[in-house]
């Protein structure tokens, strides 16, 4: 990546930072005691990025 993506990402691009560490670690210690669907509700929503048709064709494999 060039100099001037790397700032605009890093300038304009990201719009918050939350550090995830402590719930991350509870959540891996739940899964290995094997509750699971615990952790899965210490840890943030997937949502699906919404995208354009034709830029859908150009990241989607062949």
């Amino acid at each position: 990546m060039g100099r001037h993506l790397i700032r605009t990402f890093a300038e304009e691009w990201v719009v918050g930072l939350t550090d995830l560490t402590p719930q991350v670690r509870k959540a891996a210690a739940l899964v290995r005691n094997g509750c699971a669907p615990q952790a899965q509700r210490l840890l943030p929503a997937e949502r699906v990025y919404p995208v354009s048709r034709s830029l859908e064709s150009h990241l989607s494999p062949v």
